[in-house]
């Protein structure tokens, strides 16, 4: 039962047929999983905790920057530097005292995706990587639990409802679509576009975190119109939406086995064995640690570049504008017996920036860092 001070709390849902009381307590009682406390994270858990989500579980390894407060809109600038999930679980608990909340300061990985999806109801990607996404699909599918993607990319979003159960008038005897039978295999290095690099209007996280907690909260009380096997895309220049129906595929929604998701920016994948192929133009982290991290050019532009690890910053900017002069007044006090790394956020720009300087500098090898600085944080070698 909900007591008087619930009741006035949650009054505007209590009107509503469609929720009253059983549905409040529902709400009271469901267990939700948000990974990623960003962009997406922000509005889907404010709305969750204001909506009365009685278990709210926040997984996030990252730290709150002075970039992310164009969007992320719980955090402040006395927060830069903090875990982001902890943070998060400070904001809400003080917004809604009622609710249990518990931050894990950490990314969802291998080690602890199983679990953390077996002890909720539901899980909400918020992340803005394929990896991680593909991590959570394949862990939902096998624990049976639905999960509620997004992605955004500069002006425009998409939206879906995955492995969601089929109802109990459904004669099919799967689940609905997964994320695999909409994306089966992870895209290249050069399709994979993250904030930081393709940049995103502030606002549009919010819409479709938005949408996020609206498609949650629609699946907790059995509402109609869940997104289930429809692919939403939204475009806030021209304020135009589209549905696609998403075909369902039996493999990917046979996943049995929790594997190393493909975590790096590999150019293609061993099909048989899910082994990623090794690009000659690559080095994968473990190589990269072996290497003590030496002889390390970040591409990343001057306001992007930070000392996570020791490096010398040379934009790929200036590396395509082949300013040859500058480039070799950096290089020169490497060894060039030894492999220079080229390091960025996610290994896009970094892979961009080898295929020009082996081409200018043919004496030196470069290889780029296969997921980069993002991709060591996540296997916590940094």
């Amino acid at each position: 039962m909900l007591n008087d001070s619930e009741r006035k709390r949650y009054s505007r849902h209590l009107t509503l047929p469609q929720v009253g009381e059983k549905g409040q307590l529902r709400l009271k009682a469901a267990k939700v999983l948000v990974v990623g406390a960003g962009g997406l994270g922000c509005p889907v858990l404010q709305y969750l905790a204001a909506a009365g989500v009685g278990h709210i579980t926040i997984v996030d390894g990252d730290q709150v920057s002075l970039s992310n407060l164009q969007r992320q809109i719980l955090f402040t600038e006395q927060d830069v530097g903090q875990n982001k999930a902890e943070v998060a679980s400070t904001r809400l608990q003080q917004m809604n005292s009622t609710i249990e909340i518990n931050p894990v300061p950490n990314f969802f990985n291998l080690n602890n995706a199983l679990a953390l999806v077996e002890s909720v109801d539901l899980v909400i990607d918020g992340t803005d990587n394929f990896q991680t996404r593909y991590l959570i699909n394949d862990s939902c599918v096998i624990k049976k639990t639905p999960f509620i993607y997004a992605s955004i990319h500069q002006f425009s979003g998409q939206l879906a409802v995955f492995n969601l159960a089929a109802s109990e008038t459904n004669t099919q005897p799967m689940r609905g679509p997964t994320y695999r039978c909409l994306f089966p295999e992870p895209p290249s290095a050069f399709d994979m576009p993250s904030c930081d690099e393709a940049g995103v209007l502030g606002v549009l996280p919010g819409v479709l975190g938005t949408l996020q907690a609206t498609e949650a909260l629609k699946i907790i009380l059995g509402l109609a119109g869940i997104k289930s096997g429809i692919l939403v895309l939204l475009d806030l220049l021209g304020q135009i939406s589209q549905e696609i129906q998403i075909t369902p595929s039996k493999e990917g929604q046979n996943i049995t086995i929790l594997e190393t998701p493909e975590i790096y920016c590999k150019t293609g994948a061993n099909k048989q064995s899910q082994a990623p192929i090794k690009n000659s133009a690559e080095i994968d982290p473990w190589e990269f640690e072996e290497l003590k991290f030496k002889q390390v050019v970040d591409v990343r532009s001057n306001w992007e570049y930070d000392s996570e690890i020791k490096s010398i910053n040379i934009p790929l900017s200036l590396i395509e504008e082949l300013d040859t002069d500058e480039i070799s007044k950096q290089l020169k006090d490497f060894n060039i017996q030894n492999e220079i790394t080229l390091v960025c956020s996610y290994g896009k720009k970094s892979m961009e920036a080898q295929s020009i300087l082996k081409l200018l500098y043919p004496e030196y090898k470069f290889k780029s860092l296969s997921g980069g600085i993002e991709g060591l944080k996540r296997l916590s070698m940094l």
